[in-house]
């Protein structure tokens, strides 16, 4: 009852559970989301320390998982990958409703596989750069000292941070006084205004996220390892954001 059958282990996620298999096994179950199973019946038994454990299932099916368990069965066929050490999160559904059965799979397969997706922006939101310009944002005030800019390092901490300190009508206004929408940038708007002013429209132009990629590691490969931008640097940054969005 799956969705999607084996996509092979060329893609990125396969080959990703491909490479933890061989590498290292014992990670494995933090690593990976594991498998739903749907089944008729579900008996239980005890080990003899007393541990509860699975003895049968009657009518499994795979309903979420299928890519983990065909990379784990070619890892032992193909790779000849030891699998002693891995162990795979389950969640076991039994299905009471046998006239329901399978729009109660359907459902459990697409909601399953549903997730807001993580864009390659996100995994840099926790580097030292990004934190500093965060605090520089909340600590930097426009000229006319009554409002200032909103760096959304993680994105959507622009509408966290609105539901959290505009707690009442009042202060929610309050709020957006100071820092309004028009005044938030991304950590891939960032990387647009800087490549843009340092004359790199071939980076610009492929788009937010290469574009962003480009940006950091042209970071990490020019910048030292201890450099961290300051208010100075963070000011020119605003500056060139604002010419951007005007030209």
């Amino acid at each position: 009852s799956n969705v999607r059958s084996f996509l092979s282990v060329t893609g990125k996620v396969n080959k990703g559970i491909r490479e933890t298999l061989r590498v290292d096994p014992k990670m494995f179950l933090a690593y990976n989301n594991g498998i739903v199973i749907t089944a008729d019946e579900v008996g239980l038994t005890k080990l003899p320390d007393g541990t509860p454990a699975v003895q049968f299932l009657r009518g499994m099916q795979i309903v979420n998982g299928w890519q983990t368990t065909a990379s784990i069965h070619r890892a032992r066929k193909a790779d000849k990958a030891d699998l002693s050490k891995v162990f795979v999160p389950v969640k076991i559904i039994t299905l009471a409703d046998k006239d329901h059965v399978g729009k109660m799979v359907e459902n459990i397969s697409r909601f399953a596989n549903s997730q807001n997706t993580i864009q390659p922006a996100d995994f840099s939101a926790n580097e030292p750069f990004h934190i500093q310009v965060e605090k520089l944002a909340n600590a930097t005030w426009c000229p006319d000292q009554r409002g200032r800019w909103f760096y959304e390092r993680a994105r959507g901490s622009y509408q966290v941070a609105m539901s959290r300190e505009g707690d009442t009508a009042a202060r929610l206004k309050r709020l957006k006084e100071i820092i309004p929408p028009q005044r938030r940038f991304s950590k891939p708007e960032l990387a647009k205004y800087m490549n843009a002013w340092d004359q790199k429209p071939h980076l610009v132009s492929l788009g937010s996220q290469k574009n962003f990629d480009a940006f950091m590691q042209s970071l990490r490969k020019d910048r030292a390892p201890e450099w961290s931008p300051d208010e100075a640097w963070y000011r020119d940054f605003i500056a060139k954001a604002i010419l951007f969005r005007e030209v």
